[in-house]
């Protein structure tokens, strides 16, 4: 019997051997989709190494069932390499049978069984952390057994542990398919029972005890402020710059900030200095010293955790190191009256009679005019104008003046825009002796007028005459 059919086998491949017609295709992949109610069969060229076999001309693809007789068969040119059969039934057994034509003629079938298999989605995991008051949920998408996730739905309650009775679940739904997180807002200060479910057309995951996390929200205060920008000038201040937590914690919005300074070793001394809401400004700091630096976020359910920050200051210029940049920038002349740019200043400033209240009560824009005013015209003691150097010293000066303690600005009139006439005078007077150097014109410098007396004796001298 066995030899019987080892030697039919063998004329059947002997006559594929000696035939022309194709050899069979092979089926690559047959998918399961459509949640069970298709199938997709992929497949791949046959053999063309033998040049006595003709170009593939088209396909002839069947798909049977034996429990109800249903045949699908589809003639396909040879351009296809899939085909989807749709229409099927769910859990059902399904051969296909796929072969290649030629002009020779027919290969022989290549088959395959598979099942219309389509179930729920299976169980996965699911990650519920406190966040502010509200559960920070997040999984992964889970296996669809051949039919797509169509959206999740989270279930919710106050936990069961914390009362007396069961309460009722609380259910969202969210459609978008693709989402793996979420943030739940719930109370503040509660455990709550949370479960993340996903469906499908064939329904949802199977859910149990097991699938019930227990979170606890936090109290609502605020999340702490994103990390600090510190910057340094050189009069001894630190301004200090942060932005809120762009997360609302659900306690109520931010109200207020902390901001505290030390010197490290040494007690949190408090900034009292708000130049905005969003920054503030410590002085009377030393050269070469760290310093620690924090803010923490205000509302009505407390205060948030601290952001922390150092900062290594470099050489600050006292006051005597303005005195000695002062006398190294100003003509011998002027150090004879003055070693302060600020004493300079008085002296013009009590001479003349427009800015009649002090500089450090002034507004931004009383003394842009009046410093516009001070580099125009301030003049040395011989009556000449001062370097331009010198100018710029004695502005340093000033703008120290205005930010140390007790004024404490928190603005500069070296870098505030509303200063920028009164910078632009001073850069005009480079200008102008730049355009002198280059012109060779010297400066001009005017002559007492001559008296009635002298033009008389001129006239006797015989120096003038009728012209």
């Amino acid at each position: 019997m066995n030899d019987m059919v080892n030697n039919q086998v063998t004329k059947v491949l002997l006559a594929i051997v000696d035939s022309k017609a194709p050899l069979p295709p092979t089926i690559v992949s047959s998918k399961v989709t459509k949640c069970g109610r298709a199938v997709k069969v992929e497949w791949s060229l046959p053999s063309t190494a033998d040049p006595a076999r003709s170009p593939i001309t088209g396909y002839e693809i069947h798909l049977t069932s034996d429990s109800d007789d249903s045949k699908h068969l589809f003639n396909l040119s040879g351009e296809e390499s899939s085909h989807e059969f749709v229409g099927l039934k769910i859990n059902a057994v399904y051969k296909v049978n796929l072969r290649a034509r030629n002009s020779e003629g027919f290969s022989i079938w290549t088959k395959q069984q598979l099942t219309t298999t389509a179930d729920i989605p299976k169980d996965f995991a699911v990650n519920a952390d406190p966040f502010g008051c509200s559960a920070k949920l997040s999984w992964n998408t889970p296996s669809t057994n051949g039919c797509p996730i169509t959206q999740y739905t989270i279930h919710y309650r106050e936990s069961t542990t914390t009362t007396n009775n069961e309460g009722t679940w609380k259910i969202t739904s969210l459609k978008d398919s693709n989402i793996t997180e979420y943030r739940l807002w719930l109370n503040c200060s509660k455990n709550y029972d949370v479960m993340v479910i996903a469906w499908n057309r064939r329904g949802h995951n199977d859910c149990d005890e097991k699938s019930v996390l227990s979170v606890l929200t936090e109290e609502g205060v605020p999340f702490k402020p994103l990390p600090m920008v510190v910057k340094e000038d050189q009069c001894g201040m630190l301004e200090v710059l942060w932005k809120p937590s762009p997360f609302e914690s659900g306690g109520g919005p931010v109200t207020d900030f902390h901001v505290q300074l030390r010197k490290r070793g040494d007690e949190w001394r408090n900034c009292t200095n708000f130049l905005t809401k969003r920054s503030c400004l410590f002085n009377v700091l030393k050269s070469r010293t760290f310093y620690d630096i924090r803010v923490q976020a205000v509302n009505q359910k407390g205060s948030s955790k601290w952001s922390h920050e150092g900062k290594m200051t470099g050489v600050i210029v006292s006051e005597e190191d303005l005195e000695i940049l002062l006398d190294k920038s100003i003509p011998e002349k002027s150090k004879q009256a003055t070693k302060y740019g600020m004493r300079i200043f008085n002296e013009w400033f009590a001479s003349q009679q427009k800015c009649t209240c002090r500089i450090e009560e002034q507004s931004k824009t009383e003394l842009n005019k009046c410093l516009q005013m001070f580099y125009a015209t301030a003049r040395q003691k011989s009556g000449s104008h001062f370097k331009v150097s010198s100018l710029k010293a004695i502005r340093a000066t000033i703008d120290c003046f205005l930010r140390q303690h007790p004024n404490n600005k928190p603005w500069s009139i070296v870098g505030d825009p509303e200063f920028n006439k009164a910078n632009e005078t001073v850069n005009a007077l480079v200008l102008c002796k730049d355009m002198m150097k280059r012109t060779q014109v010297n400066p001009v410098f005017h002559k007492f007028p001559i008296t009635s007396e002298q033009l008389q004796e001129l006239y006797k001298a015989q120096q003038l005459g009728q012209t």
